[in-house]
């Protein structure tokens, strides 16, 4: 097994909230991981979603990671799998690996939790404190672990209360991956392919034989005397290891980016980038595909067990495939909540979820914030990247404008779409919906939702992040983009909306805006190269050709910002999480709150709604606001 979080950002590079940079922030925060434990005067209410980053199917059971929470399904019925328990860890989970009545879950650390009730299960124990790209093998009361690192060390677990070292083995590579048997751990070792360790003695590992893959060894799976070697962009390795200190590559199967894989039957089953390759294995040396099946999100790790494939797909969520015909495998259940919470919007007891990579819009009803429920999805076709909402309508950005009638939200339907983007921000106001997305923002008439006309459109100087409106004009948030575009918070004229105009700008890279009054609150981000500014910056914008300083509040790289009652609620990355500022003087931010979370931030009645990436919707209670409850808080989005 492996983590999800090495790499596994891919697709979009930079940071923060354009489309360019929805992939870093998707991967950091899952390595962040919002904590259960309060912080201070910001409590936590409830949660629902997360990558599902790996899948281990035992009996009647299969153990998920869910973001933070280890989650048991009842898979009695393949087809509708149910939750038994779920149990939240410190950290997000990274890898599972079951052996009878234990579980070793790698959650900020190597957890370890009882599951002899797998409808009860109870934390006993945890080794170390830094697995954040961990990955875990459990033989008998042995744990094989790893953590990104050029080695990897095995652990005792016969005592789960009191996890023992036994012993530490370093390898030339990182370690992606292990499978372990008859005294021998067989290491998927990045570009050093596979290494076969003697493990008879723990205490002392001595390396026996090496494999080199022409690939990136990501994974690892063992029948008989074979290894079979994910190898990423080489597809499927196999590898004869009869002799551990001469293993020799026996076939091989382009499979597409291959990330993971199981044996069973004669089959190999491989977890790709496109979904699940079937590969007749029978002939180790001929190795033939037999089927194949598309998994929504990234198919990542996969686990048979009673002629089902058990697919951990990321964003996409547990994928349960019928694979009792290899030729014509078919997804028969699923399991999934928002997975990869990028975009959100509340309204009237609803969260709005735009779902990343999970490619739809997700509904969920908080009306009991405590115990958050999915209500319905809608398939956008694309990566979902912003959601605003207004009436029964919501406004999604993937593969353009999508507008998505919610007025039953069990079954919300595609209205209309236009192709203008709005991967950096929506807003709507009346008749109009305001997009930022790659470097521009467009204006659309929306007063017929099943025929959207952009009316206008501005180019601006950076890759847009977020929008703001406020009195008739649009604040734009751009991002650092190259040495000629460095981003900046523009404000445009927007009281003819087929011609807006530039009224000013303010050059400095940002993540996130709001506007109140005359202020703009803006969160920096953090290219030291070029920012002036980190954390939350306040810029006076009463005249808005010229937009001053007034204050600034640093502490690192800020992602998102929202306005309320003199509070500025600031999320950022590099460790900083969620920081409620007192901005009553505007020219000296102090700070009153702090909650280890990052993510798009919205306040709705009283509460705070966070889209933490592959962490979930995460929703939490500032205090001294609980009293404020008038049946909805103003947005300054």
């Amino acid at each position: 097994m492996r983590s999800p979080y090495r790499n596994r950002i891919g697709g979009l590079p930079g940071c923060a909230k354009s489309a360019r940079g929805a992939a870093w922030l998707l991967g950091f925060l899952v390595l962040l991981g919002p904590r259960v434990a309060p912080a201070g005067n910001i409590e936590f209410v409830g949660r629902i979603g997360g990558w599902c980053s790996d899948a281990v199917a035992q009996g009647h059971y299969a153990y998920i990671g869910e973001g933070s929470n280890l989650t048991i399904l009842d898979i009695s019925d393949p087809l509708q799998p149910k939750v038994a328990a779920s149990i939240p860890l410190p950290g997000s989970v990274q890898d599972i690996s079951v052996s009878g009545n234990v579980a070793c879950v790698v959650a900020g650390a190597l957890q370890i939790v009882d599951v002899s009730d797998p409808s009860a299960p109870v934390l006993r124990g945890s080794y170390g404190s830094s697995f954040f790209r961990g990955l875990v093998t459990l033989s008998g009361t042995l744990a094989f672990v790893a953590d990104w690192n050029l080695y990897f060390e095995i652990v005792d677990v016969s005592d789960p209360s009191a996890p023992v070292l036994r012993g530490t083995c370093e390898t030339p590579n990182v370690v992606r991956g292990i499978a372990v048997s008859g005294g021998f751990a067989y290491v998927a070792n990045h570009n050093n392919g596979l290494q076969i360790v003697d493990v008879s003695d723990p205490s002392k590992p001595v390396l026996r034989g090496v494999c080199d893959t022409p690939g990136v060894a990501y994974d690892v799976a063992l029948s008989g005397q074979v290894a079979y070697v994910a190898d990423r962009d080489e597809g499927l390795q196999v590898v004869d290891v009869s002799d551990a200190s001469a293993p020799v590559l026996l076939g091989s199967l382009d499979t597409g980016v291959a990330y993971s894989v199981a044996v069973s039957g004669g089959l190999a089953f491989v977890a790709d980038e496109s979904g699940l390759q079937i590969v007749d294995v029978s002939n180790p040396s001929a190795p033939a595909l037999r089927g194949s099946c598309k998994t929504p999100g990234i198919s990542w790790n996969v686990a048979i067990s009673n002629h089902c494939a058990y697919v951990a797909a990321l964003a996409g969520g547990l994928q349960i495939v019928d694979v009792s015909k290899p030729e014509k495998p078919i997804v028969r259940g699923s399991y999934g909540l928002p997975g990869q919470a990028v975009g959100l919007a509340v309204s009237e007891g609803l969260a709005y979820v735009a779902n990343g990579y999970g490619r739809d819009l997700q509904i969920v009803d908080v009306s009991n914030p405590s115990a958050p429920v999915l209500r319905g999805r809608y398939d956008l076709g694309g990566t979902a990247y912003r959601v605003a909402v207004s009436g029964d309508l919501a406004f999604v950005s993937a593969r353009g404008l999508q507008i998505v009638d919610v007025s039953n939200p069990s079954a919300p339907v595609l209205r209309g779409i236009c192709g203008a983007s709005g991967s950096g921000g929506i807003v709507v106001s009346g008749n109009l919906a305001y997009l930022a997305g790659g470097f521009s923002m467009s204006v659309v008439d929306v007063s017929d939702p099943s025929s959207p006309v952009v009316r206008g459109n501005c180019f601006i100087h950076g890759s847009a992040t977020d929008i703001a409106v406020s009195n008739g004009l649009v604040y734009v948030a751009s991002d650092y983009s190259d040495s000629e575009i460095e981003g900046a918070i523009e404000i445009m004229d927007v009281s003819n909306p087929s011609s807006p105009v530039l009224r000013g700008t303010f050059k400095e890279p940002a993540s996130g805006v709001a506007v109140s009054g005359n202020l703009a609150y803006v969160a920096c981000s953090a290219f030291w190269w070029v920012n002036h500014y980190d954390g939350l910056l306040i810029l006076d914008v009463s005249n808005p050709a010229t937009p001053v300083v007034l204050g600034n509040y640093g502490g690192g790289s800020a992602f998102d910002v929202a306005v309320l009652n003199n509070r500025a609620f600031v999320t950022g990355g590099l460790g900083a999480g969620l920081q409620v500022l007192d901005v009553s003087d505007p020219a000296s931010p102090r700070p009153c709150g702090t909650y280890p979370a990052v993510g798009d931030i919205v306040l709705s009645d009283g509460l705070i709604y966070l889209a933490c990436g592959g962490s979930g919707l995460w929703i939490l209670r500032y205090t001294p606001l609980s009293a404020v409850r008038d049946g909805s808080w103003p947005l300054y989005r």
